[in-house]
């Protein structure tokens, strides 16, 4: 495993530890926490694991010969999306960590019965 899946896995770690320390998650409405970082938690899992394969790919590819360089059409297929993906990932997990910052999530609040409402 390199030193960056490391790191990412660190860092989806961190994340959810912020999410575990708010008041809404001490409250017991993971729903809500759900529902609003929900597709970051989607990408994060989602990166790690295309992080992982690509790299797990390559290391078979130089295996035997270390000094060749053969990428199949397959390999840059999933270099593509793999960058794709990473820009997307490293969006939505800056805006996570921002938005879960917000005050609202660390103390009851009026927006919160508001949110509790809609449901």
């Amino acid at each position: 495993m390199r030193v960056q899946d490391f790191c990412h896995i660190i860092a989806l770690a961190i994340l959810l530890l912020s999410f575990f320390s708010t008041y809404v998650f001490q409250v017991g409405l993971l729903e809500l926490l759900y529902t609003r970082f929900r597709l970051t938690l989607i990408l994060s899992v989602f990166y790690i694991i295309l992080s992982i394969g690509l790299h797990v790919w390559h290391v078979t590819i130089v295996w035997h010969d270390p000094f060749a360089y053969y990428w199949s059409k397959g390999f840059h297929a999933l270099s593509a999306i793999h960058k794709i993906v990473a820009v997307l990932y490293y969006y939505f997990y800056k805006r996570a960590a921002l938005k879960i910052g917000d005050p609202r999530f660390h103390e009851g609040s009026i927006w919160m019965q508001k949110q509790l409402s809609f449901s």
